[in-house]
Parts: C-alpha cells; sequence; structure tokens
C-alpha cells in the first residue's frame, strides 16, 4: 500500500499497514491513515512525490521499518534493514520480541529454545526455530581458545593461541548460523580479504579466515591494549595530547587503505585499538567498500541503508551508502575526534532518525567551547572534518595529515 503524507507530500511503500492505523512520516507528521492518504501503484499522481519503501515510520510512539523479515508470532512483514544483527527488535502488531539475525525473545537468558525472525538471502525473510549454543569452543581454525574478549550483535572475539604461529591472536567469530546465509557470509569474508591487502603499523593485521562447521572465523592481530572507547569510559575524556596523536594514525592509516581504494565506513571509538607501546590501530574493516576507477563494488551495499554508527555518520551515509568516499571516512573521524576530546558526541538523540537529519543539517557547538583546553586550530580541524557536504571537508587524509602538523608545529594553518 502506498501512503502519502498530507504534510510534505512524500509517498511511502509499506505493506500490512491498514486504514486507520497511526503512523508518523519521517517529516514528523503524525496522522491517522484514511483513504485520502492511500495512493494506488497506478496513480499518475505518485511522480509528484518520492517513494520511499520501507521507510521508518512510528506506530503509537514506537519505529518500526517495515518490509525485510517476518514475525513468527504473527506472520506480519517487517523491516529491519537498520537494526543491526543480535539487536532486539518488538513487532509492532502483536508485541513479540525478536532478535535480527539470532533465535531468541526476552527470555533467552531463561530458555536456550527461542523463536525470531532471521534474514535470508535476496532481502527475504524466514523465521525459524533453533537451539542458541552459548558454549564457549576449545578450538576454531587451528587456534586454541584461551577466553572471550568481547561480544556483539554479530558475535564474538576470542582471545586464542594459533597452533602454527605459537602467537597471540584475537579471533573473531559470526554467531552460530550465519555461515549458512551467503549474505553474511560474503560480508565476514570480504572483511578478511580487504583487511588484509593492508600491511601497516595503524591498521590491525589479519592473518586467516574461515567457515568451520557453519562457524566463520577470522584470524586478526591481537592488540591488548583495548579501545579508544575504552578510554573514552575509563576517563571521560581523553587529553587534547593523546586525541591529537589519534587524528595522525588514524589518517596514516586512511592514507594507507586509499592505496587499496578501500573505504572503512565505521570509524568510531570502539574501532580504534591501542598496542602495548601506545600506537593507535584502525580496526574491523567489516562495513568497508573497495573502490576502483572502473568498478565499485556496491554488491553487499543496499540503496538507502547506512551502516554504519549514527553518532558519528556523515549525512550522505545516512541517505545512501554507495555514495561514501574517503571524505566519508574523514566525517566519522572528525566525530570521533569529537567525541573523544569532549566527552561527548556532536549529536545525541534517542531517535536515529533525529541523529541523521542533526548531521545533515545541524552544526555542533565547537570542541573548544566544550573543552577550554582544546587549541582552537585542532577545534578547526576537527570542524572541517564534518563539514556538511563532501567538498566541504578535507579531500584526502594528507590534507589532514599537513594540517596536523603545522597545528603541532604551531605554525599558521593555511586552510584556515
Amino acid at each position: 500500500m502506498k501512503i502519502r503524507c498530507p504534510k510534505c507530500d512524500m509517498v511511502h511503500d509499506l505493506e500490512d499497514v491498514k486504514v486507520g492505523r497511526k503512523v508518523e512520516c519521517v517529516c514528523s507528521n503524525k496522522f491517522v491513515i484514511d483513504e485520502q492518504h492511500i495512493t494506488l501503484a497506478n496513480d499518475s499522481s505518485d511522480s509528484d512525490g518520492e517513494t520511499l519503501s520501507g521507510t521508518m515510520f512510528s506506530f503509537e510512539g514506537n519505529e518500526y521499518d517495515f518490509s525485510r523479515c517476518i514475525c513468527k508470532s504473527c506472520g506480519k512483514r517487517l523491516n529491519i534493514e537498520d537494526l543491526s544483527p543480535g539487536e532486539r527488535f518488538e513487532c509492532p502488531f502483536c508485541k513479540t520480541a525478536n532478535i535480527v539475525g539470532q533465535n531468541g525473545s526476552d527470555d533467552i537468558e531463561k530458555n536456550s529454545r527461542t523463536t525470531s525472525a532471521t534474514i535470508t538471502d535476496g532481502g527475504h525473510a524466514y523465521a525459524e526455530d533453533k537451539n542458541v549454543d552459548g558454549s564457549i569452543p576449545e578450538i576454531i581454525g587451528g587456534c586454541r581458545i584461551e577466553k572471550i574478549l568481547g561480544e556483539g550483535g554479530m558475535g564474538r572475539v576470542y582471545l586464542a593461541r594459533h597452533g602454527n604461529l605459537d602467537i597471540l591472536v584475537a579471533l573473531k567469530t559470526m554467531l552460530s548460523g550465519f555461515g549458512t546465509i551467503n549474505t553474511f557470509s560474503e560480508r565476514f569474508f570480504r572483511e578478511a580479504r580487504t583487511a588484509a591487502k593492508i600491511n601497516h603499523p595503524n591498521v590491525v593485521r589479519v592473518y586467516d579466515c574461515g567457515n568451520e562447521n557453519g562457524t566463520l572465523f577470522i584470524v586478526m592481530e591481537y592488540v591488548s591494549g583495548g579501545s579508544a572507547g575504552d578510554l573514552l569510559k575509563e576517563e571521560g575524556k581523553l587529553s587534547t595530547e593523546v586525541v591529537l596523536q589519534i587524528a595522525e594514525n588514524m589518517c596514516q592509516a586512511l592514507v594507507e587503505a586509499q592505496k587499496f581504494g578501500i573505504i572503512h565506513r565505521d570509524i568510531k571509538p570502539d574501532n580504534i585499538m591501542r598496542s602495548e607501546e601506545g600506537v593507535f590501530k584502525l580496526a574491523d574493516l567489516g562495513l568497508a567498500k573497495q573502490i576502483t576507477p572502473d568498478k565499485v563494488d556496491v554488491s553487499l551495499t543496499m540503496e538507502a541503508t547506512g551502516m554504519g554508527t549514527p553518532l558519528y555518520m556523515p549525512p550522505e551515509q545516512s541517505i545512501d551508502a554507495k555514495s561514501c568516499d574517503i571524505r566519508s571516512d574523514i566525517y566519522a573521524l572528525g566525530a570521533t575526534l569529537y567525541h573523544l576530546v569532549c566527552g561527548k558526541a556532536p549529536f545525541l538523540s534517542n531517535s536515529q532518525i533525529t541523529l541523521f537529519k542533526m548531521h545533515s543539517e545541524d552544526i555542533p557547538e565547537s570542541p573548544s567551547i566544550v573543552n577550554p583546553e582544546i587549541p582552537e586550530g585542532f577545534s578547526k580541524i576537527i570542524g572541517k572534518c564534518m563539514g556538511k557536504t563532501l567538498d566541504a571537508r578535507y579531500q584526502d587524509p594528507r590534507e589532514m595529515l599537513e594540517d596536523l602538523s603545522r597545528l603541532r608545529d604551531g605554525k599558521e594553518i593555511p586552510s584556515f
């Protein structure tokens, strides 16, 4: 059913939505659907407004994105492409709790046999019952597991010892069952292939990858000092000197990635690791996109799906991830530096849509005002990273490195 918002005239293509249901358009207009809002598929007036398939609407105060999964309880089709694997969500029709890509419910801790919606190939979805195995394996890919380092929506990261190399490694796995879903498998192995191309002191190395009995894994360099996100939690905000070093190290990582035509697309504090020697390394190229002059790899990127972290995501990425280039990474780096040195993200909201709008339209408070200890030059560098348009930012990480070097040397920065 196509619904036209009476305020902004935007057309939304939604399924399983009936007359009488209260909805909220992305323009924040709330209205109850009646016959006058329904636009027929062959209605020529559709061309007057943009049609968005599966656009986020709010149903009785809760946001849902329709079209990409089927609730096992009521059978309604829902869109979950803006949610991450492992993230919990509630069906707006029957209020049943689900977990993206993993069988589970609100009582998952109490009962290991649960039900949830699962994304499958080609954008379709189905639901299945499956035992959730929370045990820790002894060996994966020839690596002996020692302990869990972390756990997220996609899976786990273990500390392990490589059997042949006899070194400690970080072994990243997907949740059980993802190995049979082609789209997730392709994205997972692409992370390994992309990251393995880079051998640089400011990038976390990838040593191996594989699929063992349905469990996808990547063997990576173990970086023992934790992440910038960990430092942020411990200290509240980081010193200007440390954040300046992070800025330089991440620019050097982006320069190296650019040589291979790689865009990270998810730079954030948790993806910046620190070695025992105090060197910062860029991690998790799982959302990376590889670009060559003749070919753009967009096979695993869906239009209108941001595939990043909203707190740091540049405006163009929230609209279409395929439009990103190195300047998108520079924006995310700027937003990350802002958070690290100010102790708060440049924009804050509980609503993903509101965050997207703020990144697109609002100017964050100057870092040097939030934290007077920040030099004005560094504040301006961060601000330039976060230009609203691609052309308003640094066009290349080398340009940013040059300004950071001038800042360290106390020289005037010509670009300001």
